[in-house]
C-alpha cells in the first residue's frame, strides 16, 4: 500500500439517508451515468424484496414486469434527484461471522498447497440444516442490491480532486463520504439478514472512492466491456491479484458455486453471472508486516449492462478450518517463503460497479471502500494515502487488459452492442 499522495480529509456536507434492508430506495441515482438504467433496476429492487418478505430463501421464482430499458428516467425519477447514499446493515466494517452466512459448502479437496479438509467435529460442519442462517437466494440478492443502492449515489460524495492513472486515458475522480455513528444508528439492525448484526454497535466510517469514465474500445489506455467483465466481475479476486502488484496471494477459502447453480431458478430473472466466495487477500506493505484481509466476495449482474461486486469482512478465526492466514496455518504450510510470513489481519468493505452505455460507447466505473489495515500503521496516515492508491488501480487494470489482449496499432474497434465483445475478440 502506497503512502504517497496525501489529501485533505474533508467531511461530506450532508448526512446520508438511512434505509433498512426491507425498504426500497426508490429515488434514482444522482449519478446521471447510472440513471438511464435505474428505472428498471428500481422496479426489480422493489419486486424482489416484496416477494422475499416472509417467503424464505427457496420461494417460488420471482418474476417482474419491469421493462429493461436503457432510455431516460421517468418524470418521477427526475423529481427525486439528489437523494443521498442509502445505508444498510450488511455492508459494514464489522466482520460477519461464519454463522451470518448461508450454509457453507461442503469441503472440496481440489485446493492448492498442503491443505487438508476440516474435521467432522467442526461446529459449522454439523450446521447444515440450521434455521438461523439467511437463505442463499435472499442473502445474495440483498447484498448486491444494498451495494447498488449505496454506490449509485457516489455523485453525493465529497470530491477530493482528480488525478491521472497512466496508462489509463482520462482523469480519475477521488471522493470521500463520512458516515457518522448517528447515521448508522438509525438503521433497523433488528431486521438484518445476518444474525450478528442485530446487536451491532455502529462506529463512524470513512468511505473513500473513485469514479472514472472509459471508452469501450480495444485501444491502449481503455478496455472493452467484455474485458471489464472478465477483470472485475468474473473471478474478481484472482484477477485483482493479477493486476495489483501489492497482492501476493488470493487464497480461496469457500465457494458457493454449486449452491448458486442448484438454486438458479429461485433467483429473480434480472440477476445473472452470480458468485459468492470467501478469499484471504494478502498484501505487501512497504516497510511493514504483510496484511491479509478475509473477505466475502459477492458479484453479479443486476441488469444486462450493470454489474456489482461487493466485498464484506468476515471473521475466519473461529469454526472455519479451511482458513489459512487467519489461523496461522500458512506459517507451516505456505508454498513459498513469502506465503509463510506471519501476517497482520486488516479489514475492508468495498463496493464496485460498472455500467455499460452502448449508445455512447462508454463504460462508467465506480468504486468505494472503508478500510483499516490495522497494525502499527496509524489510521489517519492510511486515510491520507488511500484516495491516491485507489486511483492507481485504474491504471493497473488498463495495463493488465493491454497485456491480456494486445491492442491494434490502427483504427479504433468499438465493442459490439449486443454481445459486448469487440470484433477482434468474437468467435467466427
Amino acid at each position: 500500500m502506497s503512502l504517497s499522495e496525501p489529501v485533505e480529509n474533508k467531511p461530506a456536507g450532508t448526512p446520508p439517508v438511512i434505509s433498512t434492508p426491507n425498504t426500497s430506495a426508490s429515488a434514482p441515482t444522482d449519478n446521471p451515468v447510472i440513471a438511464s438504467n435505474d428505472a428498471s433496476i428500481h422496479a426489480t429492487d422493489d419486486s424482489i424484496r416484496r416477494a422475499s418478505q416472509g417467503s424464505g430463501d427457496e420461494a417460488t421464482r420471482v418474476t417482474t414486469n419491469a421493462t429493461c430499458s436503457e432510455q431516460g428516467t421517468s418524470p418521477a425519477d427526475s423529481k427525486a434527484r439528489h437523494q443521498k447514499p442509502t445505508l444498510g446493515p450488511l455492508l459494514r466494517m464489522e466482520p460477519l461471522t461464519i454463522y451470518d452466512l448461508p450454509t457453507p459448502p461442503l469441503w472440496s479437496k481440489s485446493k492448492p498447497d498442503s491443505d487438508s479438509g476440516p474435521s467432522e467435529a467442526s461446529p459449522y460442519w454439523k450446521d447444515q440444516s440450521t434455521g438461523s442462517r439467511p437463505g442463499l437466494v435472499d442473502f445474495v440478492q440483498e447484498v448486491l442490491l444494498e451495494g447498488h443502492r449505496f454506490i449509485k449515489h457516489t455523485g453525493d460524495f465529497k470530491v477530493l480532486g482528480e488525478t491521472m492513472s497512466k496508462p489509463a486515458i482520462g482523469k480519475v475522480q477521488k471522493t470521500h463520504l463520512a458516515v457518522s455513528e448517528s447515521d448508522l444508528g438509525n438503521i433497523d439492525w433488528a431486521n438484518s439478514l445476518a444474525p450478528s448484526r442485530k446487536s451491532y454497535k455502529p462506529k463512524k466510517e470513512d468511505w473513500y472512492g473513485r469514479r472514472s469514465e472509459h471508452t469501450a474500445t480495444l485501444n491502449d489506455g481503455t478496455a472493452t466491456w467484455i474485458e471489464f467483465q472478465d477483470g472485475l466481475l468474473h473471478n474478481h479476486s484472482e484477477r485483482e491479484a493479477e493486476y495489483d502488484p501489492s497482492i501476493y496471494d488470493a487464497r480461496l477459502i469457500l465457494d458457493w458455486a454449486t449452491q448458486i447453480r442448484d438454486r438458479a431458478a429461485n433467483f429473480d430473472q434480472r440477476f445473472s453471472a452470480l458468485s459468492m466466495r470467501i478469499f484471504e487477500m494478502c498484501h505487501k506493505i512497504p516497510g511493514g508486516s504483510p496484511r491479509h484481509f478475509s473477505a466475502l466476495v459477492i458479484s453479479g449482474k443486476i441488469h444486462p449492462s450493470v454489474f456489482v461486486t461487493v466485498q464484506i469482512p468476515v471473521d475466519l478465526r473461529t469454526d472455519v478450518p479451511e482458513a489459512f492466514y487467519s489461523i496461522g496455518r500458512n506459517v507451516k504450510e505456505g508454498s513459498t517463503a513469502e506465503k509463510k510470513k506471519k501476517t497482520v489481519e486488516g479489514q475492508y468493505v468495498s463496493i464496485e460497479s460498472c455500467v455499460h452505455k452502448p449508445a455512447d460507447g462508454k463504460i462508467y466505473w465506480d468504486m468505494t471502500t472503508c478500510s483499516d489495515a490495522k497494525g502499527a500503521l496509524p489510521l489517519f496516515v492510511q486515510k491520507l494515502a488511500l484516495p491516491g492508491q485507489l486511483a492507481k488501480d485504474v491504471g493497473f487494470f488498463m495495463e493488465w487488459a493491454r497485456k491480456k489482449n494486445p491492442r491494434p496499432s490502427t483504427s479504433r474497434i468499438r465493442s459490439d452492442s449486443t454481445s459486448g465483445k469487440p470484433a477482434s475478440l468474437r468467435q467466427g
